[in-house]
């Protein structure tokens, strides 16, 4: 049974849901110029196994939001990521397996994609080209990423989320967005490797203690590493390097230690939903946040505000 009606994330996104025997799937739908935007959620009742096949090529910017499961493409195994984590595949034709297990809740959010809108770079990432070079054989391809969505990649989910553009702008919205989220997630995931040695002076030191600063006053909106490199005067590698000598972590895990700290305080000394509370931190939704919380300090955020205790 498909119900047409049901609440949005996506701005005037086509939404329906499903009601099997196992549970429930709601899917989102934005349609656009060279892609397709698709916002999931699974609620599994029971275990169950679903199968789909069309004659159709697609090309998938996949990304796991919360939990993950095993799926297959004509018997083969397809990458698992973690949840936040992100990836791309290309299947010359729809023959997908994915298996849900009971009692457990999954959503995924995918991107459709042409290939043109991978070809701006394939020139400057060797992957990218030959991930290209298979699409253009009509052979499978991944590109599986172990990093995870920077917090670059989050903020703009986030406003893809948030952003309520008149309905005649918003598959032009989402795709604006779309290739800034390609950019990052190139970016993230073939980050040049930091130099062995950089000789650290007083004016590297101030640099790096300057760029902390910036990014505890912007935790809703965290800079780019590009964007605080260049707020300090320096450049991308320096910058990543001079975190791990003074603060023993890359840009992103300082930022994001910084926001859970601030989302700490919040949940103490604000009445604020876990939602808002992601908002102002710079996560995706409350799943997320609770995830990253409960990874770091030992305890889910309503544990912690219930408790009214530091978390272990």
């Amino acid at each position: 049974m498909v119900v047409p009606d049901m609440p949005t994330t996506f701005p005037v996104a086509e939404a329906s849901k499903v009601i099997s025997n196992f549970g429930t799937i709601r899917f989102q739908r934005i349609v656009g110029d060279g892609f397709e935007a698709w916002l999931s959620k699974y609620v599994a009742k029971h275990s169950a196994e679903l199968s789909a096949r069309a004659d159709l090529e697609t090309i998938e910017m996949y990304i796991a939001l919360y939990n993950q499961f095993e799926s297959t493409w004509d018997g083969i195994g397809m990458p698992t990521s973690r949840p936040l984590q992100f990836g791309f595949s290309y299947c010359p034709h729809i023959h997908n397996k994915v298996k849900l297990i009971k009692g457990m809740q999954y959503e995924t959010l995918d991107f459709h994609i042409k290939p043109y809108m991978l070809e701006p770079f394939r020139k400057i990432y060797r992957e990218v080209d030959k991930f290209l070079n298979r699409v253009e054989s009509k052979q499978f391809a991944t590109m599986n990423f172990e990093c995870l969505l920077s917090p670059e990649m989050i903020v703009v989910l986030h406003d893809m989320k948030r952003y309520r553009p008149r309905p005649e702008l918003v598959s032009g919205f989402i795709k604006a967005k779309l290739q800034e989220l390609l950019i990052y997630a190139f970016d993230t995931a073939f980050k040049e490797s930091p130099p062995s040695k950089i000789t650290i002076t007083k004016e590297l030191k101030d640099k790096a203690y300057d760029a902390r600063v910036i990014l505890e006053s912007r935790v809703k909106n965290p800079p780019t590493v590009s964007a605080l490199s260049q707020l300090v005067l320096t450049n991308d590698t320096t910058m990543q390097y001079l975190f791990k000598h003074f603060f023993k972590c890359t840009v992103s895990e300082y930022s994001q230690l910084i926001r859970l700290e601030v989302g700490r305080g919040l949940l103490l000394n604000t009445s604020l939903t876990l939602d808002d509370i992601a908002y102002e931190t710079g996560y995706y939704d409350a799943s997320s946040f609770s995830g990253a919380f409960k990874k770091r300090y030992g305890c889910t955020p309503g544990e912690y505000k219930k408790a009214g205790r530091k978390p272990r």
